[in-house]
């Protein structure tokens, strides 16, 4: 079914008018710096073609590019960034630390969402102060690299995104070259990622808005985040800037035989407090360490999806080349995950197997954000009493009062776990003040509580009515619902943390 969706998408997406280039960049608020980067690239895509030109050549090699860059990037929005919404939108402030970084490594990818609709800040007040766009060209599309820095009282949270269209591709491959800048204590780094994070630091938005910001308001913390690619650029960018000092002298950036970037000196007088990354690819021959720490230590967590028939192969793709991740724990999120303390030779190298089967779908956020919310809280529903249930009309071997029990299921998704209250004999307004941990729900799950009129031995059970739970998160819900002929129910369902 997925994969029929995914064709029919394709297929519809070839009618769609393509738009500006700038189609996909986040727009802008009076409250929010936003810069784009421009660089010069591979000469193939260096001009762009006129519609007459295009009209003449077609299909040409820019078109095709464009085209599939622009279908992927929509692909990815519908099955990765649009999906993980609902998770997203019910992480609180009250959310663990780490769900609540791992919301804003995802967040990268969607801020316009991000912008409309938490204005006044999410997750307890989380909110966007700048936001960088590098569409550099690169083969023969634009990039789309996404540094976007997030603010909540005196902490801050520098988001690094990760493969975003066809561009990003060239760079996650690019690893033929080792690259070392020993001034910030880098060696042997995948020349790709490194790229990314030397063209961030070498970009005006690093000088004029994210250093300037960082160091005169975040003194309760700098975290860096990410997801896959970006995940990478977040360890390189920790290491770097807490091993720099005050500037650090930056080397040329030269892609596909052009400069993009003349090299120099940068302000780097911040600290980094913490990494949290998802599904990220290792990104170096030699462990990157936190040089502000007398062990080498990162505070924060990385995470990796791998059960046991299936996997994220992402994370695992750069093991068998040597690579290694910074020194930071590590979590293996599955049904029963696994932690890999930071001091551990383990922790800078798992995940050292893959299981059977390759799931690309396992690698997207809603992934990642579905298994840390069902890790890190659970769901409590409360059956408290109903009121005035209706008597028996024709019970002439029972008593004329119900005997009435509650089930509990989803509505809108198959959990293949009911719940059930005790039964209460011959009561129209019973009291049960019985709670049930809903172990397979998730955000966005419509729960169903009914009651019914237990008739054993003498006839079916017969419903006396259901109420429909929805739209509940993130504060969870008190109160009387109405069930039909004046019946009433009364519920809660509330959400609580658990130590993950």
């Amino acid at each position: 079914m997925a994969r029929a969706k995914l064709v029919s998408f394709f297929v519809a997406l070839a009618y769609v008018e393509a738009g500006e280039s700038g189609a996909f960049l986040p727009k802008t608020n009076n409250s929010i710096k936003s810069t784009v980067v421009q660089g010069s690239g591979i000469s193939i895509a260096s001009e762009r073609r006129t519609q007459s030109e295009s009209v003449e050549k077609l299909p040409d090699v820019i078109f095709i590019g464009d085209f599939l860059d622009m279908a992927g990037k929509e692909i990815a929005k519908q099955i990765a960034y649009i999906p993980a919404r609902k998770y997203l939108d019910a992480v609180t402030g009250s959310s663990a630390f780490s769900v609540q970084m791992a919301g804003l490594a995802s967040w990268c990818y969607d801020l316009d969402y991000f912008k409309s609709t938490w204005p006044n800040g999410w997750a307890g007040g989380w909110e966007l102060v700048a936001e960088y766009v590098n569409d550099t060209e690169s083969l023969v599309v634009p990039g789309h690299d996404v540094v976007a820095l997030f603010a909540k009282d005196n902490k801050c949270a520098i988001s690094f995104s990760g493969t975003h269209g066809l561009a990003d591709w060239s760079t996650n491959f690019n690893a033929k070259t080792k690259v070392s800048l020993p001034e910030c204590g880098l060696f042997h780094a995948h020349e790709g990622f490194f790229e990314v994070f030397l063209q961030f630091l070498l970009n005006e938005a690093w000088t004029d808005e994210f250093e300037p910001y960082l160091e005169n308001n975040c003194s309760g913390g700098i975290y860096t985040v990410g997801h896959s690619q970006g995940a990478a650029v977040a360890e390189i960018f920790a290491a770097c800037i807490n091993a720099a000092g005050e500037t650090l002298t930056l080397p040329d950036l030269v892609r596909w035989g052009k400069l993009v970037h003349a090299g120099g000196v940068r302000n780097t007088n911040v600290e980094v407090s913490g990494i949290y990354t998802l599904a990220g690819p290792a990104p170096a021959w030699t462990v990157l360490t936190n040089k502000l720490d007398p062990n080498g230590i990162f505070q924060g967590v990385r995470y990796f999806n791998q059960d046991a028939w299936s996997f994220d192969p992402v994370p695992w793709m750069t093991y068998p080349r040597g690579m290694k991740h910074a020194k930071y724990a590590a979590v293996k999120l599955n049904d029963h995950p696994e932690e890999y303390a930071a001091h551990t030779d383990d922790a800078v190298n798992v995940p050292r197997f893959p299981s059977f089967v390759p799931e690309i779908f396992q690698h997207l956020p809603p992934s990642y954000m579905q298994r840390l919310m069902k890790g890190t809280r659970k769901a409590t529903l409360k059956i408290q009493r109903a009121w005035a249930l209706p008597d028996r009309t024709n019970a002439p071997f029972n008593n004329p009062k119900p005997d009435p029990y509650v089930v509990v299921d989803a509505k809108n998704r198959i959990w293949g776990e009911v719940y059930r209250t005790e039964t209460k004999k011959a009561a129209t307004d019973p009291t049960w003040d019985e709670s049930f941990v809903l172990e397979k729900y998730e955000p966005g799950d419509e729960v169903q509580v009914t009651v019914f009129d237990e008739q054993h031995p003498w006839g079916q059970d017969q419903k006396l009515g259901s109420v429909i739970l929805k739209n509940f998160e993130p504060q969870g819900f008190e109160g009387w619902r109405p069930l039909y002929h004046g019946a009433w129910l009364k519920v809660a369902i509330f959400m609580s943390p658990v130590d993950f």
